[in-house]
């Protein structure tokens, strides 16, 4: 489905009483030659960097990032939750081995 749809990563997920994580994605629209012309996915790029910066634990770069996601979609909801990770990791680090799964603690 990839040739046809255009998604973004949103989180990798360990759900409570499972042991591999799963990784869920965001269906964003379409692909298709007018789809650009009409959706403001310019945001993707910066939001991959984002990413990939938090995976790598480079906080800040990946609050940068993010940052510049909410300047091009000030509601981006996964942008704002990856900050405020971010600003907890700063202060309280994971540990050393950390896989950048986020671990879910309840069922709800």
């Amino acid at each position: 489905a990839s040739s046809q749809i255009i998604v973004r990563e949103l989180d990798k997920l360990l759900v409570v009483g499972k042991t591999e994580s799963v990784t869920v994605y965001e269906l964003l629209g379409m692909k298709d030659e007018n789809f650009r012309l009409y959706k403001n996915i310019s945001f993707l790029d910066e939001y991959h960097l984002g990413l990939q910066s938090f995976r790598a634990q480079k906080w800040d770069d990946a609050i940068l990032h993010f940052n510049n996601v909410l300047e091009i979609i000030p509601a981006d909801g996964p942008s704002r939750v990856y900050i405020e990770r971010a600003n907890e990791f700063i202060l309280n680090p994971p540990p050393i081995n950390w896989n950048g799964v986020f671990k879910l603690t309840s069922k709800d």
